[in-house]
């Protein structure tokens, strides 16, 4: 088998979203550098590390895109910016029989300064709506930073867990 960078998702407002780049989109080449990635049993770690290092720590890019869905390339100039995204995905309400499960699909733990507010949106909505259940859907979160992942915690936790440890970090 063979490597390829394709699209997990794009963040709303983000320059890739602008350019109109897609979630299944495939990247091809970044500036004149294509993908060469090898195998799974021979892979070129070297293109790997060069390509990835463009995609994250330039300011400005120009990325060679096909689109499987219309099978077309397109080439996408993009440029760094400073934005601010909510990292929330989707939250709903969900109504399943006699329940009400809220549904929260958190993409990222970013800066509790742009987070707190989204998910504090999120809980008093569930609240205001009667959900007894909930459904954290983690599946594109890459992580991030603790305090936010606590904030999270604080809002699932039963209020019997008030005053236990919540984590316990160990460091070599």
């Amino acid at each position: 088998s063979s490597y390829m960078c394709v699209v997990r998702y794009v963040i709303t407002g983000s320059p890739a979203q602008k350019a109109g780049i897609k979630r299944g989109d495939i990247i091809s080449q970044v500036n004149t550098k294509k993908y060469d990635l090898g195998t799974s049993s021979s892979p070129n770690e070297a293109n790997m590390n060069e390509v990835g290092d463009l995609i994250f720590y330039s300011a400005s890019l120009n990325l060679s895109v096909y689109n499987p869905v219309t099978r077309t390339t397109a080439s996408h100039p993009l440029s760094a910016i400073s934005y601010t995204f909510n990292p929330i995905f989707k939250s709903e309400v969900l109504t399943y029989g006699s329940h009400k499960i809220a549904y929260l699909a958190f993409q990222t733990f970013s800066d509790y300064t742009n987070a707190q507010p989204a998910l504090d949106t999120a809980f008093k909505s569930y609240a205001s709506q009667g959900a007894t259940d909930i459904v954290v859907d983690l599946r594109y979160n890459g992580g991030g930073y603790v305090n936010t992942a606590e904030s999270l915690v604080n809002y699932l936790a039963p209020s019997a867990g008030n005053n236990k440890t919540m984590h316990t970090g160990y460091y070599n």
